[in-house]
């Protein structure tokens, strides 16, 4: 029999985009046979309500999966 265990934390955290509080769930999926998903086993997932942030990451590498914030514009980004 294959069983999946999700753990989730949640924290109030502040917004990197704007400063207001923000909430961020921590999501740790293990499962005895496979991985519970192709993103891999730990995820980070951080909204904002106020500003409409958000960012999808692995925690295991940093890399992003998702991420929106409508207030920055690429074209503040250099190269």
């Amino acid at each position: 029999m294959q069983t999946t265990t999700l753990t989730t934390l949640t924290q109030t955290v502040r917004c990197p985009n704007c400063g207001s509080a923000a909430i961020r769930h921590y999501y740790d999926c293990r499962d005895e046979l496979i991985s519970c998903s192709h993103l891999g086993e730990q995820l980070i997932h951080t909204e904002c309500p106020a500003c409409d942030y958000l960012m999808k990451m692995r925690s295991i590498d940093g890399s992003v999966i998702e991420a929106y914030a409508p207030s920055i514009h690429p074209v503040h980004f250099k190269r």
